[in-house]
């Protein structure tokens, strides 16, 4: 399956430039904080209108009628925090067709975070990992992260992510990031973010090779910060 976001270039013209994101394929999507990763993710799969362009899901829009083939995970817990972890894995059991309640319970089990606890009494960083349990335990075609693990250090968020990648090696995963350290390891394609709009879209050896840079330096030369 193929996810196509034709928009207006840099230079002009008329929806003239493509982002992509293929099965099989991980797209990362960079910026810092504030530039509008989010919005871009929420118009990916749907949730909103981009302010330019158009998305397409293999040449069709995305409706409700396809949407459900995206699992969307916010930087946010979107889930009432004050519940029992057990009883929002039943939740989203209720909810989602698509949901694998085992997984999901073997991957608690596997991360130690106990079913009975509530949310609200998680650290900062298990309730980050418990929301990328949730997203990935369903059968999708398309993940979409939007700053997972952000309160890991660098090689423990890319160990988790990896996993999650090995295991749906047919899926397009979209994961975006304000810490690009470490991310050649992680990402086919990237694209670089300025208000919501892609302005540098690259396979990711194609840009590094070019540039002779790390990933990490080119994103700071781009946004001018270290």
């Amino acid at each position: 399956m193929k996810l196509e976001y034709f928009f207006p270039s840099a230079r002009g013209g008329e929806n003239d430039t493509r982002l992509c994101v293929e099965s099989g394929r991980v797209l990362g999507v960079l910026a810092p904080t504030g530039c509008g990763k989010t919005p871009l993710l929420k118009s990916l799969c749907g949730f909103a209108f981009p302010e330019e362009g158009y998305v397409l899901l293999d040449g069709e829009p995305v409706t409700d009628k396809n949407r459900s083939l995206f699992s969307f995970v916010p930087d946010l817990d979107f889930y009432d925090v004050g519940e029992r972890v057990g009883k929002v894995v039943r939740l989203f059991s209720s909810l989602f067709i698509d949901f694998d309640s085992s997984g999901a319970h073997e991957a608690l089990e596997y991360y130690g975070i106990s079913e009975a606890d509530r949310v609200s009494s998680l650290s900062d960083a298990d309730r980050q990992l418990f929301r990328l349990i949730l997203g990935s335990c369903r059968r999708a075609d398309f993940y979409v992260f939007d700053e997972p693990l952000r309160n890991f250090d660098t090689e423990r968020r890319n160990e988790i992510l990896k996993k999650i990648f090995s295991e749906k090696k047919r899926a397009a995963f979209v994961v975006s990031t304000s810490r690009p350290y470490g991310v050649s390891a992680l990402f086919d394609d990237v694209c670089f973010v300025f208000e919501g709009r892609p302005r540098l879209v690259s396979d990711v050896p194609s840009l590094v090779g070019t540039l002779g840079k790390k990933l990490s330096q080119i994103f700071s030369e781009v946004y001018g910060c270290s």
